[in-house]
């Protein structure tokens, strides 16, 4: 069945005026093509055409994004599978069209449950050693924490082991985005194959006018879940005092399109922290009786603006600014590591 996506305009959006740059980065060029008149985002995960040239080099992980195929006037956008991702990149298809005056009618057509779990079953992670503890996220800036030179598997997982103590870990790295729903069904395989604590280090939106962009760090042990429902758990970097780490109430949302100024408007004001992945990945962790923390970097603010944001993290300073902050995070997984038996 084919869905229609939301369409927002720039000031409708927290992003304001940043809003459209933003969504600039994630067109691919095809999409711009005059002749292009409709579009449809499915799941399909298919490397063999249709590579944007804009895909991030000088990445090992988290670089590749959705191929397009063009049939005369017809654009079919092919999404790792996952009902958040596809909806996500929908979503940012059509408010770009719409936020610079084309008239391009855009649906998405959701893959099924099997085509989700077929993709990652038949993956790299089958193929992982056998440890306790993995962490998730931007392990390319936590690298430091692994004697091993070199990144080991084939295929879209890659992965380093590290020593704390008797505590042996897995920086596990992935090729492709992992948004939304489809973090929770990594963790559980990951849960299937032996793992017992699962640490995502990653970024996220603040909600708290204060928390200055790439400055500070999040951590919590709640989540509401798109559909109302809060779940909490076990925190294992709540014993952090630092003034850097901040700590609050986190909200799970399939979009950033969605953090719209009438849904920051009507959001709890206990609420410090927005992303696609963290209750996803949480519930996961609950149902297969394992543990799970996260600790992410600060990247953008909804409720104030700031220099940076969404829309220029690629900013040589932002950069700095973020490996700094991977350093304090890599401290803290080395003290807390350290005392797992």
């Amino acid at each position: 069945m084919n869905c229609l996506p939301l369409s927002v305009l720039c000031y409708e959006h927290t992003m304001g005026d940043s809003l459209l740059p933003y969504l600039e980065l994630k067109i691919h060029p095809i999409l711009k093509l005059p002749y292009v008149h409709e579009v449809k985002v499915i799941g399909k995960y298919d490397r063999s055409q249709g590579i944007s040239p804009q895909e991030k080099s000088g990445k090992l992980f988290n670089f590749k994004r959705p191929t397009v195929v063009l049939n005369d006037e017809i654009a079919e956008v092919r999404c790792f599978p996952g009902w958040d991702y596809v909806f996500h990149f929908s979503n940012v298809i059509a408010c770009y069209f719409k936020n610079i005056g084309r008239d391009v009618h855009v649906v998405y057509s959701l893959p099924t449950v099997q085509e989700c779990w077929n993709v990652l079953r038949n993956s790299s992670l089958q193929e992982l050693p056998c440890t306790e503890v993995v962490i998730l996220g931007y392990v390319e800036g936590l690298d430091f924490l692994s004697e091993d030179k070199k990144w080991q598997g084939d295929g879209d997982f890659l992965w380093k082991i590290c020593k704390f103590g008797s505590c042996q870990t897995l920086l596990l790295g992935c090729k492709h985005t992992y948004w939304g729903e489809i973090a929770g069904r990594i963790v559980m395989l990951l849960a299937e194959r032996g793992v017992k604590t699962v640490i995502y280090s990653g970024k996220l939106g603040s909600l708290d006018m204060k928390h200055t962009p790439n400055s500070y760090l999040a951590t919590g042990g709640s989540s509401y879940m798109p559909g109302g429902e809060l779940i909490s758990w076990e925190n294992a970097f709540d014993c952090l005092d630092d003034p850097i780490v901040q700590k609050g109430l986190h909200t799970t949302i399939a979009s950033v399109l969605q953090e719209t100024v009438i849904w920051h408007e009507q959001q709890p004001v206990e609420t410090k922290f927005v992303d696609p992945e963290i209750g996803h990945m949480a519930f996961a962790a609950s149902v297969m009786n394992i543990k799970f923390s996260y600790l992410h970097i600060i990247s953008d603010n909804l409720s104030a603006k700031y220099s940076f944001d969404l829309s220029n993290e690629r900013n040589e300073k932002v950069l700095e600014d973020r490996r700094n902050l991977y350093r304090i995070i890599g401290a803290a997984l080395s003290v807390i590591l350290a005392q797992c038996q």
